[in-house]
């Protein structure tokens, strides 16, 4: 993961994520082992002016 230039490679090939994914695995990563609820996660991937159902962190674990 380059956090510089947002970009993410799994042996050796790029894999094109959005925004939300993107800083949804930094998150993730940041924090190694740490489990979290969906609350936890929409208040520190999304913008705090977006509503975000639940079941849209769910969704956007799947695509990573």
């Amino acid at each position: 993961m380059r956090l510089d230039s947002h970009r993410v490679s799994r042996n050796g090939q790029e894999i094109h994520l959005g925004s939300i994914e993107f800083n949804l695995l930094r998150h993730l990563l940041q924090h190694p082992g740490k489990v979290f609820s969906r609350d936890e996660l929409i208040g520190a991937v999304w913008p705090g002016n977006v509503y975000v159902d639940a079941r849209t962190v769910d969704v956007h674990i799947s695509r990573l």
